[in-house]
């Protein structure tokens, strides 16, 4: 494309979430699944969109090619069972670092519950990887002969995973209180300034990943030194007017590299607290709320609240996202959406929504996006039409109304 931002300025992107999206992206893939074992090939390639892109790091490459095999294992006598992953990729980036990737991952782990009702799981495993590097960026690599960089990496770890459920039926159903903790054991020389930061760039510290075994997305940063994971889990479900759960925890890190919490953000010492609460009346109100307060004064790092009330036919919803200043690995966010859900009729529903930034650059608040949209659905076909008004601006995009009319039909498509 000669205009690099025609995409944005006739809006191709089919939704807001995704419509900050700074290149184009083609995929091609095929796998298949045996049993409990996987194999997936991915190919993918991109075309930068963006008028300035001098920023190298933040460039995606020309061609990225992977391939991955997972295996887990049958149970053995004992309840245990081997895991083993292999993985293989390929990137191709112009003026930039050009690498190839070996990697394998293979462990042993056994779930047992003992007599006081104590769930625990034991794993072990080891990963090694090796990458063969063309960096055109790093002047001062120490390069063979042929101008490439080889890099192994061996870790070995193990962890405990214990949790202690405790449950009562009650009037108002089932009541749980679960105390959860994590031990990992893992040295801390998996770090290696060589191999470029392709997959693990990005790490979020929240419920989900707080209890994993490699908190880090990809494979080109490990989740290496010792660390304990430690929360609690209270729930209640079944006959009350409530389902209800709530989370808090949080993570300690004995030891870690410099270098690897510069590089993804993830802390020494104590980290954030993370929590969750999930408040479900069904069906006319639910509410969540996942956040990250801070460890020492309690402060919110990060605040993601979702609300709504009313039947499936007609529903009013609203998300607020907070994300602090001082976070190391997202943008500063406070902005909050309100939208109506509404069926007009058996085939006839509409909606309309917008969402405001509470802390934009003049100190005040403005409207980011605004949307309007009637659909007609019957048994063959889904007429859907909507307006959406974006008043952000990017690069030599003004602001910017768009109408649009989408037909579907069911049994052949778009």
């Amino acid at each position: 494309a000669t205009d690099e931002t025609y995409l944005r300025r006739f809006n191709f992107w089919a939704t807001p979430e995704n419509s900050d999206d700074d290149y184009l992206t083609s995929n091609i893939y095929a796998g298949t699944f045996r049993g409990r074992d996987k194999i997936w090939f991915d190919a993918f390639s991109f075309q930068d969109l963006r008028t300035n892109t001098n920023d190298q790091q933040k460039t995606p490459p020309d061609f990225v090619a992977l391939a991955d095999y997972t295996m887990l294992g049958e149970g053995d006598r004992y309840g245990g069972r081997w895991l083993l992953d292999l993985n293989g990729r390929g990137i191709n980036q112009d003026n930039a670092s050009d690498n190839q990737r070996l990697a394998v991952d293979a462990g042993y782990q056994i779930p047992f519950t003992m007599s006081l009702g104590l769930v625990t799981t034991l794993r072990a495993n080891i990963h090694g990887d090796m990458y063969l590097i063309n960096d055109a960026l790093r002047k001062n690599s120490k390069q063979d002969n042929n101008g490439h960089d080889v890099v192994a990496r061996f870790l070995p770890s193990a962890s405990v995973d214990m949790r202690l459920p405790f449950s009562r039926f009650g009037r108002f159903g089932q009541q749980i209180i679960e105390p959860v903790l994590k031990l990992k054991i893992a040295p801390t020389t998996a770090y290696d300034s060589r191999i470029p930061n392709n997959e693990s760039a990005f790490v979020e510290h929240d419920v989900v990943n707080l209890f994993n075994y490699d908190r880090l997305p990809g494979l080109d940063r490990l989740d290496s030194g010792s660390r304990l994971a430690y929360g609690v889990r209270l729930s209640q479900f079944g006959a009350g007017p409530i389902d209800a759960e709530v989370f808090l925890g949080q993570n300690y890190t004995f030891n870690q590299s410099d270098d690897l919490n510069a590089d993804t953000g993830l802390q020494h010492g104590k980290s954030d607290f993370v929590g969750l609460i999930d408040l479900e009346f069904s069906p006319y109100f639910s509410f969540s709320q996942n956040f990250a307060l801070d460890e020492d004064d309690f402060a919110f790092n990060r605040n993601e609240v979702s609300a709504s009330i009313g039947s499936n036919n007609h529903k009013l919803f609203s998300q607020y996202t907070y994300v602090s200043k001082d976070n190391d690995t997202l943008n500063h966010i406070n902005q909050i959406t309100v939208g109506l859900n509404t069926r007009i009729s058996k085939f006839w529903q509409g909606n309309v929504s917008t969402t405001r930034d509470l802390d934009d650059d003049k100190g005040g608040s403005s409207t980011l996006t605004s949307a309007l949209g009637l659909t007609y659905e019957d048994e063959c076909l889904i007429v859907a039409t909507s307006y959406s008004g974006d008043f952000t601006k990017i690069i030599d995009v003004p602001e910017s109304n768009d109408f649009l009319i989408k037909v579907t039909f069911k049994t052949i498509s778009d």
